[in-house]
């Protein structure tokens, strides 16, 4: 029996369209995709945005960490060519389509001594968890390790912030000696 919530999957190796694929029943409505972010030029994330850690919930909507890379020609002057670096949308919780809030710089960049790698400028926003009034945000650095960055929670007793969105760039830390 299907749920209208949620489609139901099944595997078909005989799939007309591509053989040995998986079948979605989706949900009735549109199946367009709707950009929500798109790239900005002269700023770091001028070449191409993508998502992060899954979105977190706020009082003051929902906060979606993305990354993004930098054009070569049209990008931010400060950041190197091609580089990955993590910024913040505001998604009105009301419509999660509607962006009300974006940073115009990254909140995070890599520092020169972890900038080398398979593919080099690389801070690469990946998983965010929520552990012991501390928020901890794990990267890829460089295409070649992984790295983690914490933050106190807002409105815990590690903190002094107040409760806002989004995360501001000074309330993260880069722990370095996790990062080798």
């Amino acid at each position: 029996m299907k749920s209208a919530a949620f489609p139901s999957s099944r595997w078909s190796p005989d799939h007309a369209d591509h053989p040995g694929s998986w079948q979605i029943d989706r949900v009735a409505g549109p199946l367009a995709l709707r950009g929500l972010a798109w790239p900005r030029k002269w700023r770091f994330d001028s070449l191409l945005t993508e998502p992060g850690p899954p979105a977190l919930i706020t009082q003051d909507g929902i906060v979606l960490v993305y990354n993004g890379a930098n054009h070569p020609v049209e990008g931010a002057p400060d950041v190197p060519p091609f580089a990955y670096q993590p910024g913040q949308l505001l998604l009105d919780s009301a419509d999660p389509t509607s962006v009300i809030g974006r940073l115009q710089d990254p909140f995070l960049r890599i520092d020169n001594a972890e900038a080398t790698g398979q593919v080099g400028n690389v801070c690469f926003a990946q998983g965010l968890v929520a552990f012991k009034d501390t928020w901890w945000l794990y990267l890829g650095l460089a295409d070649s390790r992984i790295g983690v960055a914490t933050a106190p929670m807002p409105g815990t007793a590690a903190s002094t912030v107040p409760v806002r969105a989004p995360i501001q760039a000074e309330e993260f830390h880069h722990d370095a000696n996790t990062a080798s």
